[in-house]
């Protein structure tokens, strides 16, 4: 793709043949993740995001207070918030709502990156025509209905993913257009609102949006050819306002996900040379993936050491090296490595873990919007060949991106049937990686809501010996235990749980109930009083407590509790009777303590 100083000409006009192509595009894409219309919600974030989260089922000042102020699990999305809102006022719910949503922004998105793709494409190497429209829609079809795209499409939580894509790429495509209209006179202005306002929106839905500006840098230097024609003093002025956007949304991101139980702070103890192992194992893994998308997982655990001197990750960081070295080589005579090797650094690089946040270290959800230029560089190769006159080969092009796209597709197909629901995502997870301890915990859960309780049993087990620090592996486990009268066992393991969960007081509230139910009224009080000090579990804790004082025969101190608790939580079961129970009795000493047993959701 040599360089040239001068943008083709162009023709605002869209053709027929171009807008078909496009609905094409997206109609193809719709119906790779057709699957994922019959699946509901997982027990992957999906339960704790929106079926045991009220806060955003709204409209109203107060929800939308909400949307645009928290950072609930983590990430700021105020505007996946808000779709979910919508999705629920128009159908509740019921999730085939929630996962069209997701359909339909995806197909959207590629659509948009069918266009991105014809303006960036003719950009660098002047095509048109049905070259153009055929090597734009093998770009988009190769990002869309890839087998990586599937966790973003297919995952209601990642709502955020699929919305953000539609600002992200949108704004790229007027930003392209912008520039292409200053460099043929028509435009005076690169970043207009339009592109400003999409920033903004994409920013709102993930802080993916951070990497927009620099992105655009890349497409300054190619395919635009804006530098050095115009100076990088200017290029960097014109985008301050993005630039503010981004470092708004970069610290906004940052705080959110400290805030949250898995943030960047479990991360803290790292040394860089770990940092760089990590970084080097993932900038290497999305391409890999991209080029050969087997066993692909919706979790790949963070290691618990990670060493630059491994394999794995020595191989990795050498890979990283060559490439750069290579690409950089390579700039003249073929800008276009250079250019997608840095579009993409520059937009995995908040994922790369230079700050954690979760317990993976890879995701196949970070390369939704990250891997957008590897597709670009294999159209672009095949626009150039498919202009040369030999019939054959525009035959053989044609032949193998249709294959090529049918196979992703296919794989997609198959990999959406697995997301189907909770149990048949991990099962398939187990058999791929035995060794994950997150894998084997859900699907313990999803066994225990299927009712396969020695199943569910069994897997926490596994869990808790594959990682004896997951505090939530534990808690399960105890919950089991504790369920079949194991006491003891129960015990053992909810002590575990306390001492490495990131809410112990979850493990509190069980032991308090354990040791009442054991004869141990001064432990359970112990225990309540340190699960009384969250909020999730204070209602409870409270309720506990004043059981086990009445029991006592301590009634005024037992009415306090249970008072309380009617206060923070009126509709816990049988706690009115409890209080008037615990009133008799303090009026009247002699009457018999309560026999009723703790009871707990």
């Amino acid at each position: 793709m040599a360089a040239s100083s001068q943008l083709p000409h162009r023709d605002d006009r869209l053709p027929a043949r171009t807008a078909a192509v496009a609905v094409f595009v997206a109609v193809c894409t719709f119906a790779a993740f057709w699957p994922a219309l019959r699946a509901g919600f997982l027990n992957w974030d999906d339960d704790l995001l929106l079926l045991r989260n009220v806060e955003w089922r709204g409209l109203s000042l107060h929800h939308l207070g909400w949307m645009f102020t928290t950072t609930y699990m983590g990430p700021y999305q105020p505007l996946a918030w808000l779709s979910y809102s919508i999705d629920y006022r128009c159908w509740g719910l019921s999730p085939i709502a929630f996962h069209a949503s997701n359909l339909v922004l995806h197909s959207i998105t590629a659509a948009l990156f069918f266009f991105l793709a014809r303006e960036l494409i003719r950009a660098a190497i002047h095509a048109s025509g049905l070259v153009l429209d055929f090597s734009s829609a093998a770009a988009a079809l190769f990002f869309s209905v890839h087998p990586l795209r599937v966790e973003s499409v297919a995952w209601i939580t990642e709502r955020r993913d699929v919305l953000c894509g539609v600002f992200f790429v949108g704004a790229l495509l007027v930003y392209v257009r912008g520039a292409a209209g200053v460099a043929t006179g028509t435009r005076r202005c690169v970043l207009g609102p339009g592109c400003i306002v999409l920033v903004i929106l994409a920013a709102l839905s993930k802080g993916w949006a951070m990497t927009l500006p620099f992105l655009m840098f890349v497409l300054d230097f190619y395919p635009l050819r804006r530098h050095p024609q115009v100076p990088l003093r200017r290029l960097i002025s014109e985008k301050t306002s993005i630039l503010v956007i981004a470092g708004l949304t970069a610290a906004i991101a940052y705080w959110g996900q400290q805030s949250g139980a898995w943030g960047p702070q479990q991360f803290a103890h790292r040394t860089v040379f770990e940092r760089v192992a990590q970084a080097a194992y993932a900038l290497v893994f999305y391409p890999t993936k991209t080029i050969w998308p087997a066993s692909l997982l919706p979790i790949y655990e963070l290691p618990v050491v990670i060493r630059l001197t491994d394999a794995r990750y020595a191989a990795a960081a050498a890979a990283v090296v060559l490439i750069s070295i290579a690409a950089w080589l390579a700039r003249r005579r073929c800008p276009a490595v250079l250019a997608t090797w840095l579009a993409y650094v520059v937009t995995i690089a908040p994922f790369v873990g230079i700050t954690q946040a979760g317990n993976q270290i890879v995701a196949d959800r970070y390369s939704y919007l990250s891997c957008l230029s590897f597709p670009l560089l294999v159209a672009g190769g095949m626009a150039i060949a498919a202009r040369r006159p030999n019939r054959f080969i525009r035959t053989a092009l044609f032949a193998t991106s249709f294959v090529v796209t049918a196979m992703l597709a296919t794989e997609a197909w198959r990999l959406t049937l697995a997301w189907h629901d909770s149990l048949s995502l991990w099962k398939r997870a187990v058999a791929l990686n035995p060794n994950s301890w997150v894998s084997h915990g859900n699907l313990a859960d999803a066994l225990r809501q299927f009712g396969d309780t020695a199943g569910a049993k069994r897997h926490f087990q596994k869990a808790v010996a594959l990682n004896p620090r997951s505090g939530i592996a534990w808690l399960n486990l105890g919950e089991i235990l504790k369920a079949e009268n194991q006491f003891p066992e129960a015990e053992a393991a909810l002590r575990q749980a306390a001492a490495h969960h990131p809410e112990p007081a979850l493990a509190e509230l069980q032991l308090g109930e354990i040791c009442a139910r054991t004869n141990r009224p001064d432990e359970s009080l112990i225990h309540f009083a340190e699960a009384a000090r969250n909020p999730r579990t204070a209602a409870w804790a409270e309720f506990g407590a004043g059981i086990v004082l009445r029991n006592q025969n301590r009634p005024d101190e037992s009415l306090a509790h249970l008072r309380r608790a009617a206060q923070l939580d009126p509709s816990i079961p049988g706690v009115a009777q409890e209080i008037h129970a615990a009133e008799v009795l303090a009026t009247s000493p002699v009457y018999p303590a309560a026999t009723a047993p703790y009871k707990q959701n």
